[in-house]
C-alpha cells in the first residue's frame, strides 16, 4: 500500500522492471505496444548512451510506482561541459504527494552533476511547473516541437 514507504527501493532500473516500467509509463502517454526484441534493443541503446533510469521500486509486489530518467548531452560550448537532461519522470497516482518524485529528481540530479553537467533541464506540462519551482527549477526557454 501507499502508506508503507518503507516497502520502496530506489535504485536503477533492471530488466525484469520493465513490464511494470511500461504500466507506469502509461500515465504520461499512450503508446503502441513494444515488441521483446525492439525492447533490448531500445534498453542497449539506451546503456550505450549513458542513460540512467532510477525507479522506485514496491518490494513486496516488485511493482515500479516512480521513474526518472537522466541523459548526458556533452556539448561543442560551454567549454565542453554537459547538458543533464531530465525526461519520463512519473510517479504512481497513489503514491504522489509522498516525495518520490522530489528523490528522483535529487537523485539524478547528483548523478549529473557528478558527470560534470553544468545544468539540468526538462520538459513539463503546466501543471507540474509548481513542483518543479520547488525544487529550484526555473521557468525558461520555450520547447519548439515538430512531430515526425
Amino acid at each position: 500500500m501507499s502508506d508503507d514507504l518503507g516497502e520502496l527501493e530506489l535504485r536503477e532500473v533492471e530488466e525484469g522492471d520493465v513490464p511494470s516500467l511500461l504500466d507506469l509509463l502509461r500515465h504520461l502517454t499512450d503508446a503502441p505496444a513494444v515488441t521483446a526484441s525492439a525492447l533490448q534493443a531500445i534498453a542497449e541503446a539506451r546503456r550505450q548512451a549513458g542513460m540512467v533510469t532510477k525507479v522506485f521500486i514496491h518490494r513486496p509486489t516488485r511493482r515500479v510506482v516512480g521513474t526518472a530518467s537522466l541523459f548526458v548531452e556533452p556539448k561543442f560550448s560551454r567549454g565542453g561541459k554537459s547538458v543533464g537532461h531530465i525526461e519520463d519522470v512519473v510517479v504512481d497516482p497513489s503514491y504522489r504527494g509522498k516525495k518520490l518524485g522530489q528523490a528522483l529528481i535529487g537523485d539524478l540530479c547528483n548523478i549529473a552533476r557528478s558527470r560534470g553537467c553544468y545544468k539540468v533541464i526538462l520538459d513539463c506540462a503546466e501543471a507540474a511547473i509548481e513542483f518543479y519551482k520547488k525544487l529550484g527549477f526555473e521557468a525558461r526557454e520555450r520547447q519548439m516541437r515538430l512531430d515526425l
